[in-house]
């Protein structure tokens, strides 16, 4: 009943596009539909725009002052939506891994529970692989699996005092899913249902 939880994420966490299109609102976010659902604190350290290296630079003030028993780390989108092309999808998976392995050893001072989650699925990865002018769906595994691999080898990361565990899909039911996504053109954000999924 007392433990903290903590959501580490970019706009998905922080509920961008619930309820106003491009709009943060934190009260229909997922943490804010988890707290509904628990009796610990939920605090949603959720900021839109944010990359694994914007997370990491604010994860003392953010995330650590708040002594989490589990921490839900939910990052990735921006470090590849800002890449153009694929030296830039190069790039932004590199400085994710690194990234999030500086987080993940950070937060393993004390014992936790830290849960990383995949940004994307199956269906995400190529719809913005495909916007990247990636059409061969060869080329689009290719990148699936290896951006796959960082993920396995994060929560394989030896810990002494944290337990990782993968969260492999959060779009199942809400990317695919009706009336669960932003009906504004261009926007890859779920709407408050999504959310709720």
């Amino acid at each position: 009943d007392d433990a903290v939880i903590v959501c580490l994420g970019d706009s998905l966490t922080a509920g961008m596009s619930a309820t106003t299109a491009f709009v943060d609102d934190k009260t229909k976010s997922y943490p804010a539909f988890f707290q509904e659902k628990v009796t610990a604190e939920v605090i949603n350290a959720g900021i839109s725009g944010n990359t694994t290296a914007d997370a990491l630079a604010r994860l003392d003030d953010d995330v650590i002052s708040e002594k989490p028993d589990i921490v839900v780390i939910c990052l990735g989108g921006n470090d590849f939506f800002l890449a153009e092309d694929e030296s830039g999808l190069e790039a932004a998976l590199t400085s994710l891994e690194n990234n999030m392995q500086d987080i993940v050893e950070a937060l393993d001072t004390k014992e936790c529970l830290i849960f990383i989650a995949k940004y994307y699925n199956d269906a995400v990865a190529r719809d913005h692989l495909f916007n990247l002018g990636i059409t061969d769906t060869a080329a689009q595994t290719e990148w699936i699996e290896r951006s796959d691999a960082v993920f396995d080898r994060l929560v394989s990361l030896e810990t002494e005092n944290a337990e990782l565990v993968l969260i492999e899909d959060i779009w199942t039911g809400v990317f695919d899913g009706t009336n669960t996504m932003s009906t504004s053109e261009y926007d890859v954000h779920p709407n408050a249902a999504g959310y709720e999924v």
